[in-house]
């Protein structure tokens, strides 16, 4: 029997599915945007992990962000900044409400009409997709976590800090965000997600 390296492995769905969703709909049509192209680069890359990069764990727990519409700016810590729109930005989120408005604004062009329905769609197929892989996965062994306000960052976090000493091996935080070093333990290292063309990375608390 081959052993696994790591205990859990928290892997950042969110960042994965942003990504994978920038792949399956970049140049293309609003007819040849599918959820299912989302999901299955998803699974992919969880199949990577192991396959390719040797990140073997006993259990994967997909981690995602929770917008909370109850929080100015949506989540904790952008709550917590006094001008949580320099820190998040000020672009609003296309809906059908929204994209519903801009078809009535006569200032707005035929092109700029064009590129929001092209971003409305977009968003259909995110949340399609992240429903898909959030009740789906699951019964397959891929839970998904999230809490409402709660970012990958604060979630990776605080399993870090509070399973120190309490799990056999070691765990890792599987993102492509370097900033995360910071949630790193004595038994929680963290991989880093390799472009295109780049070497994967393991950083350790150590380091």
């Amino acid at each position: 029997m081959i052993a696994n390296k790591f205990s859990y492995a928290f892997v950042d769905a969110s960042f994965l599915i942003s990504r994978n969703l920038f792949v399956v709909t970049k140049d293309k049509e609003i007819s040849e945007m599918n959820p299912g192209d989302v999901v299955k680069l998803t699974i992919q890359t969880l199949n990577k992990l192991a396959r390719d990069w040797g990140i073997t764990c006993d259990k994967i727990l997909l981690i995602g962000d929770e917008w909370d519409r109850n929080l100015e700016g949506g989540y904790i810590r952008a709550n917590m900044i006094k001008d949580y729109i320099k820190y998040k930005g000020s672009r609003k989120y296309m809906n059908e409400k929204l994209f519903e408005e801009l078809k009535r604004d006569p200032n707005v062009t035929e092109e700029e009409l064009k590129t929001a329905e092209h971003e409305l769609a977009v968003n259909k197929v995110k949340y399609a997709a992240k429903q898909i892989i959030k009740t789906e996965l699951k019964k397959y062994g891929l839970p998904w976590f999230s809490y409402p306000g709660y970012e990958f960052d604060d979630i990776a976090t605080l399993a870090s800090f509070q399973l120190y000493n309490q799990t056999p091996k070691m765990n890792v935080i599987v993102t492509k965000d370097s900033d995360l070093s910071y949630s790193l333990c004595p038994n929680c290292c963290q991989f880093l997600l390799p472009p295109k063309g780049s070497e994967p990375k393991i950083i350790t608390y150590d380091e």
